[in-house]
């Protein structure tokens, strides 16, 4: 109102106030400029959503930062701040906040925005609501929060960092994967973490490090497919990091079998399969690849895919059909899990999810577990469009991005050999 009547007595007085007129204007638009500059900095470094806490039984677990979580301190997960952040929480339901630091990544489900500890979650008021909507803001405050360390010289094992989610679960994944010898084979999203899965900017170097199996070897070469070509042949000792005639899963499948035969190899009671990617980004170098639904699979082939010649496999649903029966006939005392490819820039989402689609598919059908990779976890498409977070091209996971796939397949991976064994 002020602001109107000013404007209004420099227009009656627009002869005489001339000069005036200007530097009152001038003042004016600046105050305004600060005032909403001040208001969209507010609101944009807001955010708003849904906030779970850790359970009591990671107390004590090293997190991302490398600091381990401590359930009486005031500190948290989060996706983006930086660590070391101090953040501002606060539940518009009772009015109460909190301050807490952050010393983890996460949460990686849609819709929630932070992970917080039982003390955190408890100031707030939502620990017996285990998911609650809060207010988050950076605490720009030099003000320290309470923070207990805890003794780094304990013997305690890495760990999936998971929320509470009101399930009782108390095994530790190390427990259960103790007796264990796992096998990735794959694409170039597995490769890079080495065939002794130790790169970090491999998913399965962290899923090595958080379920601790007795053994855990990759077999994945950088542009392998699902699907055959009309050239593909047996073939263990190419080597290529491009698409080829037999850079399948085929010939992964068979130099697995030969390691295995030659004793380099510990029989494998897992077998894990991330692959599709590069069916679904290079359809010139495999045409066929989307002919057949993950149905018209089953019902176009009747008994045993395998006793077709591999150069007459030429679809993607087939070609999965057929490395699963081979790994069934030659391990058959093995879990077989699929994992679908992971959302990226160069394939459209749409197709991304029609290889999803096909993949899992398949699996049902021949009663094999399928992890989806294209939902539900950190990678987003169109964010990774907009700015890289979770890759370092589009496609290829950073470290960051290593760690929160590796986090995600690792607790649905405990939770298929907890049942197993149950």
């Amino acid at each position: 109102m002020k602001i109107f009547l000013v404007f209004h007595s420099l227009i009656r007085n627009f002869a005489v106030w001339l000069t005036i007129k200007s530097m009152r204007f001038k003042c004016i638009i600046v105050i305004l400029l600060l005032f909403l500059t001040g208001v969209c900095q507010e609101s944009a470094a807001q955010q708003r959503g849904k906030a779970t806490f850790y359970a009591k039984r990671f107390n004590g677990a090293r997190t991302a930062s490398g600091v381990r979580l401590h359930n009486d301190s005031l500190v948290c997960a989060h996706k983006t701040h930086q660590f070391g952040t101090l953040l501002l929480v606060k539940n518009p339901a009772n009015g109460k906040q909190v301050v807490v630091k952050v010393i983890d990544r996460g949460p990686y489900v849609k819709g929630r925005i932070i992970d917080l500890s039982q003390r955190a979650a408890r100031e707030l008021g939502i620990l017996a609501q285990g998911v609650a909507m809060v207010e988050v803001s950076v605490f720009k405050s030099q003000t320290k929060v309470p923070y207990k360390p805890v003794d780094d010289t304990l013997d305690l094992p890495e760990i999936d960092m998971e929320v509470t989610t009101g399930e009782s679960d108390s095994t530790p994944p190390w427990q259960i994967a103790s007796d264990c010898n796992i096998v990735i084979l794959g694409d170039s999203n597995t490769s890079i973490g080495g065939d002794d899965c130790s790169k970090s900017v491999g998913w399965n170097k962290w899923f090595r490090e958080m379920l601790s199996p007795a053994s855990c070897r990759s077999y994945a070469r950088s542009g392998a497919t699902w699907t055959n070509t009309t050239r593909t042949t047996y073939n263990v000792s190419e080597n290529t990091t491009e698409v080829s005639e037999n850079n399948v899963i085929y010939n992964q499948i068979n130099r697995l079998k030969e390691a295995v035969e030659s004793g380099r190899q510990m029989v494998p009671n897992l077998i894990m399969i991330m692959a599709g990617t590069n069916d679904a980004w290079f359809a010139d170098k495999r045409p066929n690849a989307f002919s057949l639904t993950g149905v018209q699979a089953f019902t176009r082939n009747q008994g045993s895919i395998t006793r077709r010649r591999i150069s007459t496999v030429l679809t993607l649903a087939e070609s999965v059909r057929y490395g699963c029966e081979m790994l069934q006939k030659s391990f058959p005392k093995a879990k077989i899990v699929l994992l679908t490819p992971l959302q990226n820039t160069h394939t459209s989402s749409y197709k991304t999810k029609m290889t999803g689609d096909i993949i899992e598919t398949c699996g049902k059908r021949m009663n094999i577990d399928v992890i989806r990779l294209d939902e539900g976890v950190c990678i987003d498409r169109d964010e990774e469009l907009e700015q890289k977070h979770y890759t370092f091209d589009g496609v290829h996971t950073n470290e960051e991005g290593a760690k929160c796939v590796g986090a995600y397949v690792t607790k649905k991976i405990h939770m298929m050999l907890k049942n197993n064994k149950q």
